[in-house]
């Protein structure tokens, strides 16, 4: 019995997209996001000052990959293409100097493709309903592997930079977990402290 692409690959079904207008405004609100967290620590110094000895150790925007594809599925890779190409004509981002089509595109690619898999292997609900602490951390992690893979396979295809300057697979992996972690407490905690915040009473 043959299986089918559809078996394998999950995606969602967010009752928030529901047509193209809407998918193409949650994919520009991803690819700015995106292109924002990268840009804030290279702007306040992070990569050069804190983690110099190994900036691919922290890496927020992998958070935008994972949530943009579980809100949007495979649409989510052209935004994100082009948030990396973007971040890497800027400067911005401390991949930067690897930066080209292919290398964008397997960024883009590879993470949620991995995400694909793993949601499928964990039976995630299409509607995530069911998505709680655990299975995000499955999702994160495979994220992560999956950028990691297709991140060094796409640099040493391309040609790009020597070889020893590339960066390990470890670092790749911990650095997108870290990241994706590191957003999603900012968020929780921002969260808990607005809804503690006092409401005028009327």
């Amino acid at each position: 019995m043959a299986i089918k692409l559809s078996d394998l690959l999950w995606q969602p079904e967010v009752s928030l997209v529901t047509h193209p207008a809407q998918t193409f405004g949650f994919g520009c609100v991803f690819a700015g996001l995106y292109i924002l967290l990268a840009y804030v620590p290279t702007a306040v110094g992070v990569y050069e000052n804190v983690i110099s000895f190994n900036t691919w150790i922290f890496y927020p925007p992998a958070f935008v990959r994972l949530v943009a594809f579980l809100v949007l599925g495979f649409w989510s890779v052209p935004f994100i293409f082009v948030a990396q190409l973007m971040l890497g004509a800027a400067g911005f981002d401390p991949a930067a100097g690897f930066t080209s089509p292919a290398v964008a595109f397997a960024t883009a690619a590879g993470a949620p493709l991995a995400a694909a898999i793993a949601a499928r292997a964990i039976s995630l609900k299409t509607d995530l309903s069911d998505l709680n602490g655990s299975r995000l951390l499955v999702l994160s992690i495979a994220c992560a592997c999956g950028n990691a893979l297709f991140l060094r396979a796409s640099l040493m295809m391309s040609g790009r930079g020597d070889p020893s300057t590339f960066p390990d697979y470890f670092s790749i992996i911990a650095g997108d977990t870290i990241g994706t972690w590191a957003v999603i407490y900012v968020l929780k905690w921002a969260l808990t402290v607005f809804g503690r915040w006092p409401r005028r009473v009327r």
